[in-house]
């Protein structure tokens, strides 16, 4: 019998599985690999950071393609899910000859991989954020759905943080063997969630919108503009923390045990402070609960430095984690209101185009991972910091202040712009209306 998906159901928990690997994938890629590639490989803070500029370039031509092919598959497993399992393969194998690089492994090896596990991540991730923007078209349980989803997330992403802290308590603070063993319990979780989520049935109240065979640029859409430019800037921001967090306690404060413990606290303290974002969502409307959200990271983490030199390396742990409170919020929050900004389009166009506006906004997103990481990579490196290296103290103030202080400079704008944001719940509800009657005056059978 099918699962029908509420706030409470088992269908809920389903869709949220694959998020897991997702997660922990993610995580490792951009906080762990490149640091390693930098330091244990060799390769350099300025290489890593031209590298990872080059590898997104492919991003222009596959993210829209898989966008729209997932759009018009038809096939009795859904549009979504066939190539959610296509995809699986190939993030796996690219995934583990990057994170077992040999000996001679250069720049082009680095590239080569990195571009392809991205691929394949593209393939997983693209339907399957499409396919929950299409889950419900309430507002508030789009928040609820979201917010699911990267609570799932921000456990995948403690469990690799929690392989990083376990070889840590063995004196083990290289990220190369920690790379190993997130490989394998990558390639063990991902078959069974995504074998689980599979379960969910196709098609949600019966009936989605058809795929869509409107050619417009979404790009069109002021809102979905709007929208991009606000999430430009918050993955921008978002990127420093990650990308400086290893070279902060490890060459910064001298402590590098205790970069796994910082990165593990951190997640934890998103997962509770979601529950309060999730609710203050409820309360009033999301973009204003994401712009205070963005306000209370900038500041905290801003906080950094001051805290490391009153406290020293506790002291910066301790203001980090504070500014993580609202981290699962700046995650989940701009998801929901995406989905918002979808139902706009499919009123004012009578077609559904989730995947291709998903195709663009991963672009976006990933352009701006792609930025924030260069930028955090270029920024100590242009000061002469490299972490094989004894490093002097400009160097060093430059990898805190790319950590602390970076930031701000991409959240403060994101969060004046989102504030201003024009579909409140009273839109959202009135859209919503409007669709169910345009979705009633004609026969569908879309699939999920």
């Amino acid at each position: 019998m099918p699962l029908k998906i509420s706030t409470t159901s088992t269908a809920l928990l389903l869709y949220a599985l694959p998020q897991f690997f997702i997660a922990m994938a993610t995580l490792a890629l951009l906080n762990f690999t490149p640091a390693f590639y930098a330091g244990e490989v060799g390769l350099g803070m300025l290489m890593i950071s031209a590298l990872i500029l080059v590898s997104r370039a492919s991003d222009v031509i596959t993210d829209p393609l898989v966008g729209a092919l997932s759009d018009r598959t038809r096939s009795r497993f859904g549009r979504r899910k066939i190539w959610i399992a296509l995809g699986a393969p190939v993030f796996l194998a690219s995934m583990w000859m990057l994170f077992h690089p040999s000996e001679t492994a250069g720049g082009a090896y680095f590239l080569v991989w990195f571009v392809l596990v991205f691929f394949g991540l593209t393939l997983v991730q693209l339907p399957y954020v499409s396919w929950g923007a299409e889950l419900s078209r309430d507002y508030n349980v789009r928040t609820k759905i979201v917010s699911a989803r990267e609570v799932m997330g921000g456990v995948g992403s403690i469990a690799a943080i929690m392989i990083t802290v376990w070889l840590a308590l063995g004196e083990e603070t290289r990220l190369g063997p920690a790379l190993h063993i997130i490989s394998i319990a990558l390639l063990i979780t991902t078959p069974i969630l995504l074998a689980l989520t599979f379960l969910l049935p196709q098609t949600l109240s019966g009936t989605i919108p058809e795929p869509s065979r409107h050619e417009g640029s979404v790009f069109r859409n002021r809102h979905f503009r709007w929208y991009m430019l606000v999430v430009f800037l918050i993955y921008i921001g978002i990127t420093p923390g990650g990308a400086m967090n290893y070279f902060l306690f490890g060459n910064v404060y001298n402590r590098p045990e205790l970069y796994s413990i910082n990165l593990l606290a951190c997640w934890g303290v998103s997962l509770l402070g979601l529950a309060f974002w999730t609710r203050l969502a409820t309360r009033i409307p999301k973009h204003k609960a994401l712009a205070l959200a963005l306000i209370w990271s900038l500041l905290l983490t801003a906080m950094v430095p001051l805290a490391g030199w009153i406290l020293g390396a506790w002291g910066a742990l301790a203001a980090s984690c504070m500014s993580a409170f609202s981290l699962g919020a700046i995650l989940a929050l701009p998801y929901s209101v995406f989905a918002d900004v979808i139902d706009l389009d499919a009123l004012k166009t009578g077609e559904a185009r989730t995947g291709r506006f998903m195709a663009v906004g991963g672009i976006v997103l990933k352009l701006a991972l792609t930025v924030g990481t260069a930028l955090s990579f270029a920024l100590p490196g242009l000061f002469g910091f490299e972490p094989t290296q004894d490093n002097d103290a400009t160097a060093l103030l430059a990898v805190a202040g790319t950590f602390s202080w970076l930031p701000a400079v991409f959240y403060l704008p994101a969060a004046l712009l989102i504030w201003k944001w024009p579909l409140g719940p009273e839109e959202v509800a009135a859209n919503r209306r409007a669709l169910d009657a345009q979705h009633a005056s004609r026969p569908e059978t879309g699939h999920l």
